[in-house]
Order: C-alpha cells, then structure tokens, then sequence
C-alpha cells in the first residue's frame, strides 16, 4: 500500500475510536449535549471519509489502470482534511466557551460561527482535489 493509503486508513481510525470517545459521552450527559456535531463530523469526515479517501487511493488507480495525477496533490488533500476537521470541532469548542457576542449571535441565527468558517470550507476544497487526482 502506499503511504498516503496508510495515512489515510490509519487517521480514520483514530477519528472512529474519538467517535466512539465523544459518543459515550454524550450518551452519559443526557439530552442537551453542545458537542453533537463534533460527533456526527468525526464519524462522518473523520471515520467514513478518511476511509473512502484510503481505500480510493489504493483501489481506483488499479481499476482505472492508470496513476494517480500528483501524489503531491494527495498529501496536500491528506493535509486539509485533517486541519479542516480538527479546525471545525475546535471551533465548535469554542463557540460552545465563548463570550464572543459574534459566536453568539451566528449561534442563534443558525449560521454557524467564524471560528468554524474555514473549517467548513475545507471539505469541499479537498473532495475537489480527490475527484481531481482520479480524473
């Protein structure tokens, strides 16, 4: 397997056990649980995700017969996602301490806040590069 598979399995599977961290958490702390989305985005960005990303990686060049265009591109995507994660959830951390009327006021307005914005960005710049360096 080549390292970029291996990376993206094995952060996958880190990202999973916090899943399941986060999980049992929220089941212990009733129903007004602030960090629910941190646990949807680890099991949804950070376990499925990382996993279709490695296996893709390791498979669709097989298929296709053909290399990937940049393994460059492929750390640079690795890269993203996991800053783009990680950035998200501390975001939401935050949001969920923080006095910041801005925080605050994105909360009640359903917007999100500007702590997590480049969080969320992010996904959608790395699926790019993966559809990209399959192409």
């Amino acid at each position: 397997m080549s390292k970029i598979t291996v990376w993206f399995i094995k952060s996958a599977m880190v990202y999973f056990v916090l899943a399941i961290v986060v999980g049992l958490h929220m089941a212990a702390s009733g129903t007004t649980y602030p960090y629910m989305p941190i646990h949807a985005h680890l099991n949804l960005l950070g376990w499925i995700s990382m996993m279709i990303y490695g296996v893709g990686y390791h498979i669709l060049p097989r298929f296709s017969g053909r290399p990937l265009y940049s393994d460059r591109l492929a750390e640079w995507q690795f890269w993203l996602a996991n800053i783009g994660l990680v950035g998200m959830s501390l975001g939401w951390v935050i949001r969920s301490y923080s006095s910041c009327h801005i925080c605050h006021k994105h909360a009640q307005n359903n917007k999100g806040c500007h702590t997590s914005a480049c969080g969320k960005i992010k996904p959608a710049i790395r699926q790019g590069m993966y559809g990209y360096n399959h192409t």
